[in-house]
């Protein structure tokens, strides 16, 4: 648990990977995260928390950040070209 999150990029570069919507199931689209950040928050204790992380962890806790603030799933991947429904991504 991170309370009171603060997210940094730690430079420019950024990996793309497929995600999916919680809201609308069998959504997925390319969405684009920093290669690496910093975290800054608090634990359930109140005690601090100060980290650099970067690859799957950084992507993924810039995720559970977006989803923890409301952030639309469809406002960061990109074009309609870059997201789609399972069935169509698979051609079933």
């Amino acid at each position: 648990m991170l309370v009171n999150p603060v997210l940094t990029p730690l430079g420019s570069e950024q990996d793309e990977g497929w995600e999916g919507c919680l809201s609308v199931p069998g959504m997925r689209g390319l969405v684009p995260r920093f290669r690496r950040l910093r975290y800054q928050g608090f634990d359930a204790h109140g005690a601090p928390i100060d980290r650099t992380v970067e690859g799957f962890h950084a992507a993924s806790c810039s995720t559970r950040s977006i989803t923890s603030t409301a952030s639309c799933f469809r406002n960061g991947c990109g074009t309609c070209a870059t997201s789609a429904f399972e069935d169509a991504l698979t051609g079933r």
